[in-house]
């Protein structure tokens, strides 16, 4: 969706390119200003910025876990799988 707020320079793609740098807050005033009023009008933005925060802050109360060993096994074995096809393929061509 692409949403543009009379007088102002976001829009929706737009949003989500900076959207990283907005939350780390390391963007100039200006531009925050800008995505605040983009915000404030286009609900399906500001939902998908909400969700983003609220995932950020499950994510950092979340306890560390160790992936268990069968799982690590797996994903080696998946990988290389990977790895070696890939190869395959460009010997191939």
């Amino acid at each position: 969706m692409s949403i543009k707020v009379p007088g102002h320079e976001f829009d929706c793609g737009k949003l989500k390119d900076v959207l990283p740098d907005y939350l780390d807050r390391t963007l100039r005033e200006q531009v925050c200003s800008e995505i605040k009023a983009h915000l404030a009008d286009c609900e399906d933005c500001r939902i998908y910025v909400e969700t983003i925060e609220t995932t950020i802050v499950l994510y950092k109360h979340c306890p560390d876990r160790d992936v268990p060993e069968e799982i690590r096994i797996d994903l080696r074995r998946s990988l290389r799988a990977s790895i070696e096809q890939k190869r395959r393929g460009e010997d191939e061509s």
